[in-house]
């Protein structure tokens, strides 16, 4: 008998976005800032030594991915343990004018995906994919790559147009 992940949601009338995911060069450039054990920093080369682009990749085991979550323990799984991975993007913005070289305002930008999960052989990396793309999806608004949701967050309004 084989298994089957039923991932809990219905894909009807779901539309598959195209977004500009970024195919990072990272051996032309970037260069390893640290690396240890559970977490590793990479520093973009091709930035200004003022304004360095950072990535940072992270990795923890989890004693118990059901702690604060609303799962009845009759569903559990026969282990509690689990992963947790992090990928973080830090940035610096530069705003400049284009008559007025003296100009300059720097503006921190950054971004993280954390992705916390059972260890479980049933969820594969294409799974993990997935739900990581559906989290992307929540960006976007009525099934249309661009910037209308983002610019709504950005003022407070949470909740999607359609809704």
């Amino acid at each position: 008998m084989a298994k089957v992940l039923n991932k809990g949601y219905v894909t009807t009338d779901e539309t598959s976005l195209v977004t500009s995911a970024v195919g990072f060069d990272y051996a032309a450039n970037f260069a390893v800032k640290s690396d240890s054990p559970g977490e590793a920093r990479i520093v973009n080369t091709t930035t200004p030594i003022d304004r360095p682009e950072t990535l940072r990749f992270a990795y923890s085991e989890i004693k118990d991915v059901y702690a604060n979550t609303s799962i009845d323990t009759s569903a559990y799984a026969s282990s509690r343990k689990g992963v947790q991975v992090l990928v973080q993007l830090t940035d610096v913005y530069a705003l400049t004018d284009d008559t007025d070289a003296s100009y300059r305002v720097d503006l921190p930008v950054s971004a993280h995906l954390v992705i916390k999960l059972p260890a479980n052989e049933n969820i594969s990396s294409a799974d993990v994919l997935g739900l990581a793309n559906r989290l992307v999806g929540g960006l976007y608004d009525n099934q249309v790559v661009n910037s209308d949701r983002i610019s709504a967050l950005l003022r407070g309004s949470l909740l999607p147009t359609s809704m």
